[in-house]
């Protein structure tokens, strides 16, 4: 059994039945990818190239998905479909795929359960692509010495060779290569990195709201572990979620104050979305030479858990932590 089954396989005996994947499936899918890798391997084209991709990040349940989906209706690019997903270990085979079929000429739904979409054409996380290149088996935070074991070479030939394959820029939403995103940023020259922000005491309901829905209770952990999560993991939901959040909060808020990174990061604010989208895109047609393929016309109307029993409590405790 593979590290990537392994984790597959224990992390579906976790989630409630309306959330289990089919293992059967799971594993028809990884020994098709070790098929197809070597062809992959065999038509990529790593010669230098200048596009740069776009990455969102940000805490879970902080607007990522919405934005991941907002940039994909605006940007003449492309993006790891649900098809393309399927080939994380033939990411090129994936594309072309994709664009045989015509999934990159349709637009995208704002329609998600938790980060998850459905559609053949509709936007994925690209989880076990990410894992793979970052080294990550599961995903516990890990510290800088684990940059150590990345191939960042064999990651930057990749990347490098989806864009030739494309032909235009990759959008990409993930939370793996945020974690290390000095190092990441150093690799990708080009790219441009999207954060997403939201009120913290509205990101731990909705993570607690989540487990709930995914596993049925709250006490199981969903999303990125902390490193200290053999200690942790016992303490109650609320205690978990307040560690989990300020810890994610502190990585991601001090890639800000590097000033190398922060020139490359644009932030757009959950309860701001209506306003900082434009802004941002206006700021990757100028300054990065991204094309628009239409003008965002939205009205969106941002979710808060303010004023509820459940809020007030998270807010009282990341105020404590």
């Amino acid at each position: 059994m593979t590290k990537l089954t392994k984790f597959i396989e224990q992390e579906n005996r976790l989630r409630t039945p309306d959330y289990m994947k089919n293992i059967e499936d799971e594993r028809f899918l990884v020994e098709l990818n070790d098929l197809l890798s070597g062809y992959d391997y065999w038509v990529r084209n790593p010669d230098e190239n200048c596009i740069p991709n776009v990455y969102v990040f940000g805490l879970p349940r902080s607007g990522t998905t919405l934005v991941y989906q907002a940039l994909i209706n605006s940007l003449d690019s492309i993006w790891p479909t649900n098809l393309m997903a399927r080939f994380w270990e033939a990411p090129i085979v994936g594309i072309k795929l994709s664009r045989m079929l015509g999934l990159y000429d349709a637009d995208v739904s704002y329609k998600s359960a938790f980060g998850v979409t459905k559609g053949v054409q509709e936007p994925h996380e690209f989880g076990y692509f990410w894992m793979k290149w970052m080294n990550y088996p599961n995903v516990v935070i890990q510290d800088q010495f684990h940059e150590e074991t990345i191939d960042w070479d064999g990651m930057s030939e990749i990347l490098t060779s989806m864009r030739n394959e494309a032909r235009k820029p990759i959008v990409f939403k993930n939370m793996l290569y945020a974690l290390h995103l000095e190092k990441f940023a150093q690799v990708e020259r080009n790219a441009v990195f999207i954060y997403c922000r939201r009120d913290l005491a509205d990101v731990a309901v909705s993570i607690h709201n989540t487990r709930l829905k995914r596993y049925g209770d709250a006490r199981r952990w969903w999303s990125y572990k902390t490193p200290d999560y053999q200690q942790i993991h016992r303490l109650s939901p609320i205690e978990q979620i307040v560690h989990q959040v300020k810890m994610g909060h502190e990585i991601y808020e001090g890639w800000l104050q590097k000033p190398e990174l922060a020139s490359r990061i644009y932030t757009i604010h959950y309860d701001e979305v209506n306003r900082d989208m434009p802004q941002v895109l206006k700021a990757l047609q100028e300054k990065h030479g991204l094309k628009l393929k239409m003008d965002l016309e939205w009205d969106f109307n941002p979710v808060t858990h303010k004023g509820k029993e459940l809020y007030e409590q998270f807010a009282s405790e990341l105020n404590h932590a």
